[in-house]
This record gives C-alpha cells, sequence and structure tokens, in this order.
C-alpha cells in the first residue's frame, strides 16, 4: 500500500497539500462550466450527510438538507440537458415524453435512511418515477464515499454501460474523483460534476481544511488513489 510517508518528508506532504489546494479545490470550486456527457448511461447522485429532520419535517434552509437537495437538483438539470439536446428541443420545451424516451436513469446513491427522502424530492419535482433508481449504500453511520462507489459497481456489474456521470458538491470533487479511480470497476468511465459553489451554504475554509485531511488519511489506508486528474474528466 503506497504512504504519504514512503516519498519522505513534511515538506513534501506540505507541497502535496498546497498543489491540491491551489490546483484541484479551485478549479472545483471555481468552475462553472461542464460538458454534457449525453452518452451518459446513468446520472448518480452521491447523498451527502444524513438528512435533519424537526420532527416529521425537514426544514430546508439546514445546510445538511439544502446540500442533499442541491444535488439532486444538480442531477435533474444535468439530464433535463442531456434530454433537451438529444431531443433538439430548448430545455423548457421538454416533457415526460421526451425524458422517457431520451435520458439516462437518475440514480439515487444513498444510505437506507436517506433513500425516501431522496426520492421524495425527486418526486416532488416532477420527475418521471419510470426513470429513478434507487442503490442503496448501507446504514448511516457505516456508509461512505466508498461504499457508494462499490455498491455503484454491483448495480452496474449486469449491466452494459461505457459512462457514468456523477453528482456532488463542489468540495468533494478531488476526493470524489480518487475514490473512483481507486474503487470503480476499470471498464467503467465517468465524470463527476459538482453543484456550483453558492448553492450549498457552507464554511469553505472549514471544509476544504476537513477534505485535506481525509484525503492524505484515506490514501494512507489505500482506500483512496492518492495520484489523481485535478481537472473533472472522463477516464
Amino acid at each position: 500500500m503506497e504512504t504519504f510517508e514512503k516519498f519522505g518528508t513534511t515538506n513534501d506532504r506540505k507541497e502535496f497539500c498546497h498543489q491540491l489546494i491551489q490546483k484541484e479545490f479551485r478549479d472545483a470550486l471555481t468552475s462553472i462550466k461542464y460538458e454534457i456527457p449525453v452518452k451518459t448511461e446513468g446520472v448518480v447522485v452521491l447523498s451527502g450527510k444524513k438528512f435533519i429532520k424537526d420532527g416529521e419535517s425537514i426544514d430546508y434552509s439546514r445546510s445538511e438538507n439544502a446540500e442533499n437537495k442541491a444535488r439532486i437538483e444538480m442531477g435533474i438539470e444535468i439530464i433535463s440537458q442531456i434530454v433537451a439536446k438529444k431531443a433538439n428541443k430548448g430545455v423548457d420545451e421538454i416533457g415526460n415524453e421526451d425524458i422517457l424516451q431520451h435520458a439516462p436513469s437518475l440514480i439515487l446513491s444513498g444510505t437506507i435512511e436517506q433513500l425516501p427522502i431522496m426520492k421524495q424530492i425527486v418526486e416532488k419535482m416532477g420527475f418521471p418515477i419510470e426513470k429513478l433508481k434507487l442503490v442503496d449504500c448501507g446504514a448511516g453511520g457505516i456508509s461512505n464515499t466508498k461504499t457508494q462507489f462499490e455498491t455503484i459497481n454491483n448495480y452496474f456489474a449486469d449491466k452494459k454501460h461505457e459512462h457514468i456521470t456523477f453528482v456532488t458538491s463542489d468540495y468533494h470533487v478531488p476526493r470524489a474523483v480518487r475514490t473512483g479511480y481507486k474503487n470503480l470497476n476499470p471498464d467503467i468511465n465517468f465524470d463527476i460534476i459538482p453543484v456550483p459553489h453558492g448553492k450549498i451554504p457552507y464554511d469553505v475554509f472549514k471544509v476544504v481544511y476537513g477534505e485535506v485531511k481525509k484525503i492524505i488519511s484515506y490514501a494512507n489506508k489505500g482506500d483512496i488513489s492518492k495520484d489523481a486528474p485535478a481537472a473533472i474528466r472522463e477516464k
């Protein structure tokens, strides 16, 4: 297992962190353009933190809830753009028939506790349920980004596929890319599209600092790749 200790000094580690922040996180947090993956077989929305309930209701002004909802909205937005391009229509012109004919599956990857709420968000947005798939990545407190990619492997194991598009938060992209390269079946091509910065309320400095620590820790464990493309791109 490759570890950070193997390539030397504290300065090496500092340089890695510097490059990670200056290049990968900067790209993920500032990019506002992405290429529409028209040939993708599935748009996979990765869940974030667990939903916080106030009794039976969910307050979407709370950051945890808002983040999960924003990821789902982004997934549907991407699919709408794919359908519009295939149908040769404007996004505001497409209907459910166009989605049923042209859309890739919208795949929700979440914990057993999150999935019913995620599904409810999709239903309230009017997205055709026929195009919706749910992938259970485990119970809350056990599941993580690695188990999400592992369960996606299982979901696509017996299916013909060439390309998958993942949707997550912008700050999560550097770790998600590394996790995908390490844990997805090598014959799966993928890209990761982030929710644009500003659509999710969070403390950017605190979150990026935490993500850098996680990348180092998980890479040392061998759970993710240390080396991965900084840009969001197809394998």
